[in-house]
């Protein structure tokens, strides 16, 4: 491993933890596999922030690294983790494809854009390991429909534009 992704991959093992422990990972909750701490465990609002599902990407490159230092290469819980958190992702898309971010039937545009990328690049690494369920494809094919219909000329980078 060359010099810069071995310090990416340190760093992103030292937030490993944290990053587990913001997952609901308890079979028996109804929010199983919710990676929005303040939402399972709190109660502090009404509907979960997806965009904290794109977590599920993070453990799949871990579970995917073959490192010395990586204790979570190739370890079953993280599989099954990385399986909750999409099932999660899963049963709380909308009925129209999208997903909410900050309050129920907000169709955020963001929140279904990034989460999709992240389950359907983890499935892409975990292809031999976690096969792409039916219920996952209809997931992603539902938003990917939403997302086509509908365009969001509000999100901008804004380093792009030169203000004088």
């Amino acid at each position: 491993m060359t010099g810069r992704k071995e310090v990416f991959l340190q760093e992103i093992l030292g937030q490993a933890p944290r990053i587990l422990g913001q997952q609901c990972r308890v079979p028996t909750m109804r929010p199983y596999g919710c990676f929005d701490r303040p939402f399972w465990n709190y109660g502090d609002y009404g509907t979960p922030r997806t965009r904290r599902q794109e977590a599920v990407l993070t453990l799949a490159l871990l579970y995917t690294i073959q490192h010395e230092d990586n204790i979570y290469f190739g370890n079953r819980m993280i599989l099954e983790w990385i399986r909750a958190g999409i099932d999660f992702y899963s049963r709380i898309q909308l009925r129209t494809g999208a997903f909410n971010e900050l309050y129920p039937n907000e169709f955020n545009y963001t929140s279904t854009a990034f989460t999709s990328y992240a389950v359907s690049e983890s499935l892409i690494l975990l292809k031999d390991e976690l096969p792409a369920r039916q219920a996952y494809m209809d997931t992603l094919r539902k938003a990917a429909a939403w997302l086509s219909r509908n365009g969001e000329p509000l999100v901008i980078n804004l380093s792009l534009i030169h203000i004088s």
